[in-house]
């Protein structure tokens, strides 16, 4: 017999991360003369984005749909690609933050990372 898993096993992770990065996001950091491209600010992206990959990668490949199932590699970046632009677009309403195209860019590298793990170990962490 199957072992059927509930919204809260399989999205409560996913909405919980989500809901942090919002939370980081909305803090209004004093940045002073900070250059574009700060290496520690991208690979904070990166690991920021990396569970979320494998959170979200998680819950679709949960999913009692075949087809979401089976298509849970492109729908997890997709739906990490569209948090990302929408994270960057939140950061622009907040005082002392901006949005940055780098930004999204190492968020959805992160993402990647985050999927590529799950997918090597989707049969011993679920």
């Amino acid at each position: 017999m199957k072992k059927e898993r509930g919204f809260f096993y399989t999205w409560l992770p996913v909405l919980g991360w989500t809901g942090l990065i919002f939370l980081i996001s909305s803090f209004s950091f004093a940045l002073k003369a900070q250059p574009s491209f700060n290496f520690i600010d991208k690979l904070a992206h990166f690991f920021i984005y990396m569970p979320l990959g494998f959170l979200v990668s998680r819950a679709l490949y949960l999913s009692e749909k075949k087809v979401i199932k089976r298509n849970f590699i492109i729908l997890t970046l997709v739906f990490c690609l569209l948090y990302a632009v929408s994270d960057e677009f939140h950061q622009l309403f907040v005082r002392n933050r901006q949005a940055e195209i780098w930004d999204v860019f190492f968020d959805f590298f992160g993402s990647g990372s985050g999927l590529i793990i799950f997918n090597f170990l989707k049969k011993r962490v679920i």
